[in-house]
């Protein structure tokens, strides 16, 4: 039988192992990329860390380059790792990309919540995000948006041209987000001192976010379940009231064990591209609380209790939590890595910018 050609193409994945949510996009897209029967692409994976990433089985290959993000490096010595490599194509599942890259690019945007919402960053950093996101989009061969909402702030912000090569292809919800039993989920609630009744929070505690308003919220609720942080490192034991609980370093079947044992995952944010915890929770069998803003409405899929960013609306939400209605998948991996190579193997014959 002939032989069929690949299509060399570079994945990066320097976020892996960085504990962020870059990361786990980053490792979950790469595993089901890797994962796909038939592929029609090679892949090179280019890491700082390889212990971090997932393995890598043949005709795959990983390349180790400790070249950090925003970097001059990256702005150098990426483009050169690139060509020597000979690859033809480049998927970047964020949108620091180097400006001089040899070979089209297939750049990932997942919310432009920092044009809205910059948090405390000096006016320097606002200015080079604005300059390197919007080069991005723009030198780009195509453009991945995680979401309609985030495809569609795409056009407003950078017009037609953008627009024009912007993919929407939503994230995935891991197999290993499923119910959970009762003696998993007790097991993991006395490792970590989580009480019998709680309601979840799940992210970090940027601006945006609005952490503070929903632990108001909770405190207002006057409800007996205790409110449990996963994440918000950005807080301290200071803005913690008794009763809220903060956990963090969870594997992935701790916190699948979190969601189901949880009354309810509750979200205030004020802005998301996606909004995977939502769709985890869901896939978990843990009803959803969450603001009618932005992409989460379309995350959830009709299947969430969504309010406007109210204090005491979600006050009466958290003291009457939804019912139970089982698991509801709003994601696939093994779609969104297929959707992905196919955009991939488009851009590949295309000309950088």
């Amino acid at each position: 039988m002939p032989t069929t050609t690949l299509t060399e193409a570079g994945f990066d994945g320097r976020f892996i192992g960085t504990g962020t949510g870059l990361s786990r996009y980053s490792s979950e897209l790469l595993g089901a990329l890797l994962a796909q029967d038939e592929s029609r692409v090679r892949w090179t994976v280019i890491v700082r860390d390889r212990n971090a990433c997932p393995e890598v089985p043949a005709p795959h290959r990983v390349v180790v380059a400790d070249v950090a993000h925003y970097s001059l490096a990256e702005q150098v010595r990426l483009p050169r790792l690139v060509k020597r490599l000979g690859l033809d194509v480049f998927l970047a599942p964020h949108f620091n990309v180097p400006m001089l890259m040899p070979v089209p690019t297939v750049v990932t945007v997942h919310d432009l919540i920092l044009h809205r919402h910059p948090g405390d960053a000096s006016l320097p950093k606002r200015l080079a995000y604005r300059a390197v996101i919007g080069r991005a989009v723009r030198a780009a061969a195509a453009v991945v948006a995680v979401s309609r909402w985030t495809g569609d702030d795409l056009a407003r912000e950078y017009g037609a041209s953008v627009a024009a090569k912007t993919k929407v292809i939503g994230e995935g919800v891991a197999p290993h987000l499923h119910p959970r039993g009762a003696d998993e989920v007790s097991a993991v609630r006395a490792r970590f001192d989580v009480p019998a009744d709680y309601v979840l929070y799940v992210g970090n505690a940027k601006p945006h976010k609005n952490v503070p308003a929903l632990i108001e919220a909770w405190r207002r609720s006057g409800t007996d379940a205790a409110l449990v942080l996963v994440g918000c490192g950005e807080l301290t034991a200071d803005d913690l009231p008794d009763g809220v609980h903060r956990v963090s370093g969870l594997s992935d079947d701790e916190l699948a064990a979190l969601y189901s044992g949880a009354q309810a995952l509750v979200t205030m944010s004020l802005e998301e591209g996606f909004c995977l915890p939502v769709a985890e929770a869901l896939a978990c069998g843990c009803p959803v609380i969450a603001t009618d803003l932005a992409a989460i409405p379309e995350t959830s899929a009709g299947h969430a209790t969504l309010l406007p960013p109210d204090v005491d609306r979600f006050a009466a939400a958290i003291a009457a939590p939804p019912a139970r209605t089982g698991p509801v998948r709003v994601g696939d991996w093994a779609e969104t890595a297929r959707a992905v190579e196919h955009l991939v193997l488009a851009t590949a014959g295309s000309r950088p910018s």
